[in-house]
């Protein structure tokens, strides 16, 4: 008879993809890593590993701002983890932030945590099943930007893993998260969890530190600069690097203020010092694309040119008219693709739907997350997913891609992310005008 257990594991698809790596690499890049991580760095290292392997449970969140080294110590734990054919789980609050990670995924897809989340809410985890399975097997989870997310998503993950994880005598549900070891980093003066409308009090409830499992993590703190580490750097630059850095770190810490209108001071105003302005005479768009995109519009399809910049606004409306913009000026015919909109029969009691919402009103409607109705795109032009398509190589929410050709009913992209070069072909679920 076979065995059972064995049967399980085999079949078991979540298993065999966090088992599948090439050891020898991961051992070589692990040395490497190891070998340049500073004294912060190797303090964090040294009590994840030693209670790793002293199969002790640590519950620990990594504090530092942006720059000093808390993706590359994360890659270095990993590395050394999986390499001794254990199972890490590598997630992120956020898209973009998991494809930093090697072989990651947002918390949300890994763990199935609902979107519609409150103090009761669990995570769609059954007993028995593959990924309950997995987290059985794991000997890690590491989640990056942490400070993200609704501290219910994290208490919702606690009381699955309780549940999930426990054995016949009901041991490991006195332990939070069954008894694994839980890495979280992250910075507070970033992001915090969204609250619509919501007051400065209950975006600071909503947050990791006012979550019942926050008193039992470990709190250590990354604070060197490692761009200041780079080799080559003049004097001058590092000189810019350390001021820089200093300026947005008094920023985040509320240490500088301005006034506002009625002349008060004011946290939330800032003034930007002027060597950090872009001056332009005019319309400011040009300027921008300009300074960010040197050479444009010479710029054959390559994915590192794209990795290494990004334009940031708040608002919808102004990335229209920067997106507009560009798409002028670079070369090559536009094609012009629009959505297929339609009133969902299970969304609305009436049966006259499609009286009172008419497709030209529907077209209108502009939501965070959903493209518009009309998509302009061009052969070279960067483009970013909104859905997760396939997380396992790459292809999820917050992706950007370079389009490469098109076609009547798919198009194709290069990855520009952490699979940078990958090739992606899938349907348009557009129609073509």
């Amino acid at each position: 008879m076979p065995n059972g257990q064995l049967l399980k594991e085999i079949t078991n698809k979540l298993l065999r993809e966090e088992l599948d790596y090439d050891l020898s690499e991961l051992r070589s890049q692990h040395s490497l890593n190891f070998a340049s991580l500073n004294h912060g760095q190797r303090v964090i290292y040294d009590s994840i590993i030693a209670a790793i392997f002293a199969k002790k449970q640590a519950l620990v969140f990594v504090h530092g701002h942006g720059g000093t080294g808390k993706t590359f110590l994360w890659h270095t734990i990993i590395n050394c983890v999986r390499s001794e054919s254990l199972i890490v789980l590598a997630v992120a609050s956020s898209g973009i932030a998991s494809l930093l990670l090697p072989n990651g995924r947002t918390a949300h897809s890994r763990f199935k945590i609902p979107l519609s989340i409150d103090e009761s809410s669990t995570c769609a985890i059954k007993k028995n099943t593959h990924l309950s399975n997995l987290l059985q097997k794991t000997a890690l989870i590491v989640w990056d930007e942490a400070p993200m997310v609704n501290k219910c998503c994290l208490e919702a993950l606690d009381r699955s893993m309780r549940d999930v994880l426990s054995d016949g005598t009901n041991y490991n549900k006195d332990l939070p998260f069954g008894g694994k070891t839980i890495l979280l980093g992250g910075d507070f003066r970033q992001i915090l969890p969204v609250i619509p409308g919501g007051t400065k009090e209950q975006i600071i409830n909503a947050s990791l530190t006012s979550s019942i499992l926050w008193p039992k993590f470990t709190v250590l703190t990354l604070t060197e600069n490692m761009g200041l580490s780079t080799d080559g750097l003049s004097l001058e630059e590092k000189a810019e690097i350390r001021d820089f850095s200093k300026w947005i770190l008094s920023v985040g810490n509320g240490q500088i203020s301005d006034l506002t209108s009625l002349g008060e001071a004011d946290e939330s105003f800032v003034t930007i010092p002027f060597h950090l302005l872009l001056q332009a005479s005019c319309d400011p768009i040009p300027t921008i694309v300009s300074a960010i995109y040197p050479n444009i519009c010479n710029v054959q399809i390559d994915p590192g040119y794209y990795k290494e910049r990004a334009i940031v606004t708040t608002k919808n409306t102004t990335v229209a008219e920067i997106n507009d913009f560009v798409l002028r000026i670079t070369p090559g015919t536009k094609r012009v693709y629009l959505s297929v909109d339609s009133v969902s029969t299970s969304s609305t009691e009436t049966d006259d739907a499609s009286s009172l919402y008419p497709i030209e009103y529907i077209n209108q409607l502009e939501f965070n997350g959903v493209p518009s109705h009309e998509l302009a795109l061009k052969v070279g032009t960067p483009v970013m997913l909104l859905r997760n398509i396939s997380p396992s190589i790459g292809l999820c929410n917050g992706t950007r891609l370079i389009i490469t050709y098109f076609h009547q009913k798919s198009s194709k992209h290069n990855n520009t992310g952490s699979n940078i070069g990958n090739q992606s072909s899938y349907q348009d679920h557009l129609s073509n005008q």
